[in-house]
């Protein structure tokens, strides 16, 4: 059986960190066409010649949105969206209605997303349904650290609320492992 020349292409939302990679992988090896978005241009996982067409934008910010509306407006064909990161998810649940013209998606409402998503409504989730959680504290300033110095048992974890593309630009941790309180006001 012949490839399908008028199969809907496949846009990768976030082809940079490695899943997206894997997924555009996987596309490729069905015969799907690919248009990837990718944050970082010098990533590895842009030298693919798996794509049709690369795209590059900050992919947790409006500017996502701006640009899936600008590929939506230009391919005649509806394309299934695959986000990869949760963050990128959360954006286009929030935008589905001004998506939907141009994408396919399968993603729940936004509200579920920022309920995954966010580790501080997350943490009261779980408390609420009654699931065992870790001891948790959740700061935004400095002072407040000092609160809660006597309840640390160390070492601890310590991870944004959200993860951010500041928090993504100013390290390649996604969490920090802390042994001392010396340690620990660094990361406040």
């Amino acid at each position: 059986m012949g490839q399908n020349k008028f199969i809907h292409p496949a846009t990768v939302i976030g082809l940079d960190p490695l899943p997206g990679l894997e997924t555009t992988r996987t596309l490729a090896k069905h015969h799907i066409p690919i248009i990837a978005i990718a944050h970082y241009p010098i990533h590895y996982a842009c030298r693919t010649s798996l794509c049709k067409k690369i795209l590059y934008c900050n992919t947790q910010s409006d500017m996502l949105i701006d640009s899936l509306v600008c590929l939506g407006a230009f391919f005649a064909l509806q394309s299934g969206a695959l986000p990869v990161y949760g963050y990128e998810c959360l954006l286009i649940s929030r935008y589905r209605k001004k998506l939907g013209q141009w994408f396919y998606f399968h993603l729940p409402a936004a509200s579920v997303l920022e309920k995954l998503i966010n580790k501080k409504l997350f943490h009261r989730y779980a408390q609420n349904l009654g699931l065992p959680v870790p001891d948790t504290f959740i700061l935004s300033s400095l002072a407040e650290a000092g609160n809660i110095m006597d309840k640390l048992a160390f070492p601890v974890i310590v991870k944004p609320i959200i993860r951010t593309p500041q928090w993504t630009l100013s390290s390649p941790n996604k969490v920090f492992k802390v042994e001392n309180y010396g340690q620990f006001l660094p990361y406040i």
